[in-house]
């Protein structure tokens, strides 16, 4: 929710309420673009887990031995952050990596006409339902918002990649989208609170964190654009920065971890009481730099141990280019007939294996955890449940 205040505070807000879900957008956009027409590669997959796991298994050790402040349970799960439930970002985009070569065989095969009827009925069950109705839809979810976009990315670059938008319209785009919802966001904060204001407000709280809505979709594919337009040299600070961009949201998205950063060691909520205006405003800003400084440096330092341990050594590149040569039927210099028996078997394989995998993944994230029962001491006295006459009553009281 945007804060009360005045014009400039809420634009403030505005922008740092509905940058998350456009940040998240761009993630599954730029995975789609650059996944499609070209091959599945292993060491993406396991490069991205090893980032999340380095960082959930060191703060969480951290966290659960000097701070006591993390169950068991909690910090076994840091071992496999990518199926469990609290990192539901990493989760999501570590398993849309891993059926991305399925949807891109359904991309390479799929007429035009076939594939515009089937953006037509994502784009009538999903994002127009969800935006005119605030709510999900049929197609709702965690993961179905994430796979349209794949899908639409893979129609523009399969259909329209020599015909993209040019920097120049999606920066326009962006701009007028982007601003032009902000400030109507922004104006509606500071309006007086009656019915008609309460559903200008409801409609654009929903649209600040809902993916498959239609302004969200407009202002991430049209800033995606813009930035692939870009003449931009290549740079390595540059690079270095963009690399560590999943790094640095793991950093301080784990659980216990996050509270801890902004609520003892910046001491946000205390200061929020001491700070207004652009003081406040400053003092965010500060914050998420030193957040993104830090977390680039240890990210740096963990690429660099990771290269010594695994992702430079030479069983590990084996590893994973047996796995790329299975899922592409890429040759592996042996004669041509046996070469094909091996590819034929091979691929079987691993699209069994990832397939089980990635149906398992599916079905483990949308399971609800289990509430464990209260236990009582023996010393205490359980009180008889009331009769359902007697609550019916008290409800009707207050």
């Amino acid at each position: 929710m945007t804060e009360k205040g005045t014009m400039s505070n809420t634009l403030f807000y505005t922008f740092c309420s509905g940058l998350p879900t456009v940040a998240y957008s761009i993630f599954f956009i730029a995975m789609a673009w650059f996944s499609v027409g070209n091959p599945f590669r292993i060491q993406r997959v396991i490069h991205s887990w090893l980032s999340v796991v380095s960082f959930t298994v060191g703060l969480s050790f951290y966290i659960y031995y000097y701070l006591g402040d993390m169950k068991r349970s909690a910090f076994r799960k840091s071992f496999i952050p990518v199926i469990d439930n609290s990192y539901w970002f990493i989760s999501t985009y570590i398993w849309m990596m891993l059926i991305s070569p399925f949807i891109n065989m359904f991309i390479n095969h799929c007429s035009k006409k076939a594939y515009q009827a089937l953006l037509f009925v994502v784009f009538v069950l999903q994002i127009l339902s969800s935006t005119i109705l605030l709510q999900d839809g049929p197609l709702g979810g965690r993961y179905w918002p994430f796979i349209s976009m794949y899908l639409i990315t893979g129609y523009i670059k399969k259909f329209y990649s020599e015909k993209k938008p040019s920097f120049r319209i999606s920066l326009i785009v962006f701009l007028v989208s982007w601003l032009g919802f902000t400030l109507l966001r922004a104006y509606v904060s500071t309006m007086q609170d009656d019915d008609q204001n309460k559903a200008y407000t409801t409609y654009c709280d929903y649209y600040l964190k809902t993916y498959q809505c239609l302004p969200n979709l407009i202002i991430s594919f049209s800033l995606f654009f813009t930035f692939l337009g870009m003449d931009v040299k290549q740079s390595k600070p540059l690079n270095t920065i963009a690399s560590a961009s999943l790094a640095v949201y793991v950093f301080y998205r784990i659980p216990k971890w996050e509270n801890q950063l902004w609520n003892h060691y910046f001491e946000v909520s205390s200061y929020k009481k001491s700070m207004t205006g652009y003081q406040r405003m400053f003092y965010i800003a500060c914050c998420v730099f030193i957040i993104w400084f830090v977390g680039t440096i240890a990210d740096n330092i963990r690429a660099r141990i990771m290269g010594l341990l695994v992702e430079n050594r030479l069983w590990y590149k084996k590893f994973c280019s047996y796995i790329d040569s299975s899922f592409n039927g890429e040759n592996d210099g042996l004669p041509p007939e046996i070469e094909q028996d091996h590819s034929k078997k091979r691929r079987r394989i691993v699209i069994i294996a990832c397939a089980v995998f990635a149906c398992f993944f599916l079905w483990y994230n949308n399971m609800d955890d289990p509430v464990e029962p209260t236990k009582k001491k023996p010393s205490e006295k359980q009180e008889p449940e009331p009769e359902p006459e007697a609550v019916h009553c008290s409800v009707e009281l207050a």
